[in-house]
């Protein structure tokens, strides 16, 4: 399952409320995948505009706080506002949803090498993110009694 939503979801307990719903509908081992913004990204409004977009923060860099996505290509000139979460509280929310085994991977550069995402790769505006559903203990040990 993979989503999208986060950056603009508008509290800690909706984003509470989400993390449930998706953990519910996936089978025991079943993973997540998330695109939050990055919450180390690059705090230069103009760093992304190479790739067709500023990040311009309205507040200080703290959990809801708002962040203006300006789209910025030709054909585009929009604004749309989205929220910062950082790594923790991801992390916390994501726990007691009941998703362990949570992972940050790292964007590797593409093969062949291009330099010009070196920007971008050094500090991504979105962050991937996986994550594993718990296994249910219980059920796993009525299947081996049973077997």
């Amino acid at each position: 399952m993979a989503i999208y939503v986060i950056p603009y979801i508008p509290d800690k307990s909706t984003l509470l409320e989400l993390a449930k719903t998706m953990t519910h509908l996936l089978k025991s081992g079943g993973r997540v995948i998330t695109l939050p913004i990055h919450p180390h990204f690059n705090p230069n409004p103009e760093y992304y505009r190479q790739y067709g977009f500023r990040l311009t923060e309205k507040g200080p860099r703290s959990d809801g706080s708002l962040i203006d996505l300006h789209l910025c290509f030709p054909l585009y000139n929009v604004n749309i506002e989205a929220l910062y979460w950082s790594e923790q509280t991801l992390n916390n929310i994501l726990c007691q949803a009941g998703l362990k085994a949570i992972r940050w991977p790292k964007l590797l550069p593409p093969d062949p090498p291009n330099s010009e995402l070196d920007d971008y790769l050094n500090a991504p505006m979105r962050l991937l993110s996986k994550r594993r559903k718990t296994k249910n203990i219980t059920s796993r040990l009525l299947k081996i009694a049973l077997s």
